[in-house]
């Protein structure tokens, strides 16, 4: 048995994109050339490299457990963190134990084979040794024995690693919460992972873009989630080769250009759907699901992209470490800005004619005022309803709201403790559909206006994208399972 290089490349570039680490997975899988190997995804199974290193775990400690002789011995868990030295030590501490459990049942066996007489000095014996050390099962310890013993417990005591910190989801409890069914619907279909969804301004019609090289549209039936209101998605195909093509993913001739939908937006009315891929396209579909436009200028894959206000302008930031301006009308570049010094992750409208942007040179462009204050990368930024208030995430753990009219941030929210992917305004406050609800931030939900934690929720997998309904009251999150979760907030289980 044996593995290449191909195939442990392949393992780690699905465990980063699994894990949620997007754009370390683009950049490995450009470095390891993944793509153009011969490896079909499609059979190998979600947590695979996970599932490998388990294997081998179990398999190191059932070779520690037995001893040279073909006995067994006990053996501490084994710890991949635990040096060469201290993994020695647990061996020679295994083979003391050994050696006083043998020499324990050879004195048994003589006390047994002594005659009668011998009882008073065994008796005597054990009087006095009374008080000194001895093993559980009743026997004395010679005091070499004890003296090695010592020495090997200091020793390994000395080198014991510290326990491993256990991610029990930071409300002190361990194990996944378990959401009720009838507060959610899984949405399932994609083939691989799910990486950006979006409800439709009108109606309660999902768009979800995911590695499979496809977008798929799903209505759902109005009234209470769960998992029997399902119904069939409209897909959208972005490989070359028409409506079929799709169904060929994972053969050969679709390895040689990534088609993974990255980003996707709906047009204000619902009646278009933009969405952005890992070659470099923009595509405008229509409701229904036709393509009515194929915008090309870029030269790397597109990571967001976000319609104006009145329809007529489409904004996508690129790899390329540019953002263009479509003027979707005429199908042409109305303008191309090449301002980062780096990719560019995200972009957003804050009007019809006003935009920011950021990317990993750690910078937030807004045309015309430099926002600087995350100390990595900055992966998404959205303008809350009004436009006056800009919301930042950034591989430094933390998410910011800026306003214009000061220089820093207005609020440093820090209650994560790893990096966070995506953020999104609800549809609440002045300019909004709902003027008098709160105004919160997603994900995990901050008030916008002191940045309190109102309510966290953890589901299975990474999170690349959540996105609100249009009147607040739900939230869908895209996880790396392969799934679309739907939750209802207006229930009094969420969590």
């Amino acid at each position: 048995m044996s593995i290449t290089s191909d195939e442990l490349n392949f393992l780690v570039y699905r465990y980063l994109h699994e894990s949620g680490f997007r754009h370390s997975a683009f950049t490995f899988g450009c470095e390891s050339l993944v793509n153009k190997s011969n490896i079909n995804g499609a059979k190998i199974a979600p947590g695979e490299l996970v599932n490998l290193v388990q294997r081998g775990i179990m398999y190191t400690e059932l070779e520690r457990s037995v001893a040279d002789d073909g006995t067994d011995c006990e053996a501490a868990p084994y710890s991949l963190t635990a040096s060469a030295r201290e993994s020695k030590q647990q061996q020679q501490k295994q083979a003391q134990r050994a050696a006083q459990q043998q020499q324990q049942q050879q004195q048994q066996q003589q006390q047994q084979q002594q005659p009668q007489g011998a009882a008073g000095q065994r008796g005597h014996a054990s009087a006095r040794e009374q008080g000194g050390q001895q093993q559980a099962s009743g026997a004395p310890v010679p005091s070499d024995v004890k003296r090695e013993a010592a020495s090997g417990s200091d020793a390994a005591g000395a080198a014991e690693p510290e326990p491993m910190a256990v991610d029990d989801g930071g409300d002190g409890r361990s194990g996944e919460y378990k959401t009720p069914e009838d507060e959610v619907t899984a949405l399932v279909g994609h083939t691989s992972e799910v990486f950006i969804c979006a409800w439709s301004p009108v109606g309660l019609q999902l768009a979800s873009g995911s590695g499979d090289a496809t977008a798929r549209l799903w209505s759902l039936p109005s009234g209470p989630s769960g998992k029997s209101r399902q119904c069939a998605p409209v897909v959208l195909p972005h490989l070359v080769g028409g409506s079929e093509a799709w169904r060929d993913v994972s053969k050969e001739a679709s390895k040689d250009v990534s088609k993974d939908v990255t980003t996707l937006d709906w047009k204000h009315d619902g009646s278009l759907l933009a969405t952005g891929s890992y070659d470099g396209q923009a595509r405008v579909w229509s409701a229904s699901g036709q393509l009515t436009q194929t915008l090309s200028r870029h030269k790397g894959p597109i990571f967001s992209l976000k319609w104006n206000r009145t329809g007529q302008f489409l904004l996508s930031g690129s790899v390329d470490k540019t953002a263009i301006v479509w003027d979707v009308g005429a199908g042409e570049v109305r303008q191309q800005f090449s301002f980062h010094t780096e990719p560019t992750l995200d972009v957003d409208w804050r009007d019809d004619t006003s935009f920011a942007s950021c990317s990993t040179d750690r910078v937030i462009f807004v045309y015309l005022k430099r926002l600087e204050g995350h100390e990595d990368e900055v992966n998404a930024i959205k303008w809350d309803p009004s436009g006056t208030l800009l919301a930042s995430c950034s591989d430094d753990h933390t998410a910011k709201v800026w306003s214009m009219e000061r220089d820093g941030a207005l609020q440093d929210l820090r209650d994560h403790q790893k990096e966070i992917y995506t953020l999104k305004w609800s549809p609440a406050g002045r300019g909004s559909a709902n003027p008098t609800a709160p105004l919160l931030l997603a994900t995990a939900s901050f008030d916008a206006t002191d940045g309190a934690l109102i309510k966290s929720y953890t589901g299975q997998g990474g999170i690349f994208e959540v996105c609100w309904n249009s009147d607040g009251s739900k939230v869908a999150a895209c996880f790396s399972n392969h799934i679309v979760a739907v939750l209802d907030l207006e229930r009094n289980g969420t969590k």
